[in-house]
């Protein structure tokens, strides 16, 4: 008897030491993997900078510039396109003065809308609807114009960009003075994007240097 309690206490210690060797100790978890930063997307530097040239504010409009020259778009694009991007971007950050500025930022716009005229793009905007109709000596009015002439080019809408300039020399002169209205009646002359491009360049030149000295 007591011969059977020895073999049993042997078995049972047997079963013990061999235990570890046939349960599996459980797995490590995966290490995760580690996502890529979103990339950042270019059209919201490139408000940045319009916003500050429009205030006439050269030193922001550099800043925002700088990030735009770094950006790269949520969805893949044409190198040539993003170079041409790119290369305005950078000219915006080095610029000497509001004009020059203004001018490479007109490129951004229109690269941007030829881009999104191919890919069938739409970029956001964030229209204002009656607007257009406010009296013309409102300064929402001012802001409707020049908002419908940057849509116009970064969505490649000549409409929209038509629609804009009309509404500048709507404006009575407490709000567009006899330079903005020319360069508006340019606007409305121009007949292809990279016309309308430099167009632009030089009504928001016009418009930050006003801005500026207020």
């Amino acid at each position: 008897m007591r011969t059977g309690w020895h073999v049993v206490l042997f078995a049972i210690a047997a079963v013990a030491l061999a235990l570890p060797l046939f349960v599996q100790a459980p797995s490590a978890p995966a290490q995760e993997r580690a996502l890529p930063p979103r990339a950042a997307h270019h059209f919201d530097p490139s408000i940045r900078v319009r916003d500050a040239l429009v205030r006439g504010d050269l030193a922001r409009a550099r800043r925002a510039a700088r990030e735009l020259a770094r950006a790269e778009p949520s969805a893949p694009l044409r190198s040539l396109w993003l170079d041409v991007m790119h290369g305005a971007a950078r000219e915006v950050a080095s610029a000497r003065d509001l004009g020059a500025a203004a001018h490479a930022l007109g490129t951004v716009a229109r690269t941007c809308g030829e881009c999104h005229r191919e890919m069938g793009a739409r970029a956001r905007t964030s229209d204002a609807p009656g607007a257009a109709s406010d009296a013309t000596v409102s300064p929402r009015h001012h802001a409707w114009a020049s908002d419908r002439l940057w849509e116009g080019l970064v969505m490649s809408d000549a409409e929209r960009y038509a629609a804009g300039a009309a509404a500048l020399l709507a404006s009575t002169p407490e709000i567009a003075n006899d330079v903005v209205r020319e360069r508006a009646r340019d606007a409305r002359r121009a007949r292809d994007d990279a016309m309308r491009a430099r167009a632009y360049g030089a009504l928001l030149g016009t418009c930050a240097e006003c801005h500026r000295a207020r």
